[in-house]
């Protein structure tokens, strides 16, 4: 039996089962709740890509109340670029920022103008 054939056979177990669940049948503000557990990067490099109601959710300027970005030591992605668009998607509902180990004069200058 191959592999193919194994894993047609575990879907049909779990459907049968009920143990399949459709993420998109979660209420929204349930899957609200969920996103803002996780961190800025992964809102703006993951979450947002995951589907339109994902997308619609990080679009809210409530998600970004607090931006925490506080494990970029050695991230490949560009911090500073990511920051300020969670201060861009945020707007005037930012009410704390936590950024450590990537900040530069520049960028405290940028978000204090913000």
């Amino acid at each position: 039996m191959g592999s193919s054939s194994m894993e047609t056979n575990k879907v049909k177990l779990e459907n049968t089962l009920g143990l399949i669940r459709n993420w998109l049948e979660i209420p929204k503000d349930v899957t609200s709740n969920i996103l803002k557990l996780l961190g800025a990067v992964d809102l703006v490099m993951n979450a947002r890509l995951v589907c339109p109601m994902w997308r619609e959710i990080c679009r809210d300027p409530l998600m970004w109340k607090s931006i925490e970005m506080i494990n970029g030591l050695h991230s490949p992605h560009n911090l500073e670029k990511i920051c300020m668009y969670a201060v861009d998607q945020g707007g005037d509902h930012v009410e704390e920022i936590n950024v450590e180990y990537f900040v530069t004069d520049d960028l405290i200058r940028r978000l204090a103008e913000r």
